[in-house]
């Protein structure tokens, strides 16, 4: 009896060590593969569709995107800023003064090499055009966005 039961023990062990290697195989692939997933999800676009100077909620949230986008951009990401309903009122050269913490930021975005796009309909719908963009805003459509929304991106929306 107790013969077998050292046997028993001994293949307990053996199955026991066997598991392990096997767990310790695993989560090295999986912290391997989290750490590539990782990198290719380093590409951040901040949608911001808020921005109607009247509502103090959305000039709050405006701001707050902007925080966002040029944080990230100091810790080495690769971000890029889209405006499109109210939003856009962030990319024009003369903006309403309650907005003016955003759009501080968006200047320093763009001048650390952040890319910011302004929907086309949405800037023509607020009164806006091309000629109104502040300096570092493009004007952009659906077909150029295509370009730009590929791969793995993470979008962060205000």
């Amino acid at each position: 009896m107790q013969m077998k039961i050292q046997n028993n023990t001994k293949e307990l062990l053996t199955v026991g060590v066997i598991a392990t290697a096997i767990i310790a195989t695993l989560l090295a692939f999986s912290v391997s593969g989290l750490q590539v997933l990782a990198q290719e999800q380093d590409r951040v676009l901040v949608h911001i569709n808020s921005g109607k100077p009247s509502n103090p909620n959305e000039v709050h949230a405006a701001f707050m995107a902007m925080s966002m986008a040029t944080k990230l951009q100091e810790t080495g990401k690769d971000v890029a800023v889209f405006l499109d309903v109210n939003g856009v009122n962030l990319g024009v050269k003369n903006p309403d003064a309650s907005l003016a913490n955003a759009t501080s930021l968006v200047q320093t975005f763009t001048s650390n090499g952040g890319k910011v796009y302004a929907c086309e309909h949405c800037l023509s719908y607020a009164g806006f055009n091309e000629q109104d963009l502040a300096e570092g805003v493009s004007i952009t459509n659906p077909q150029k966005m295509s370009v730009i929304i590929t791969g793995n991106l993470i979008v962060i929306d205000y």
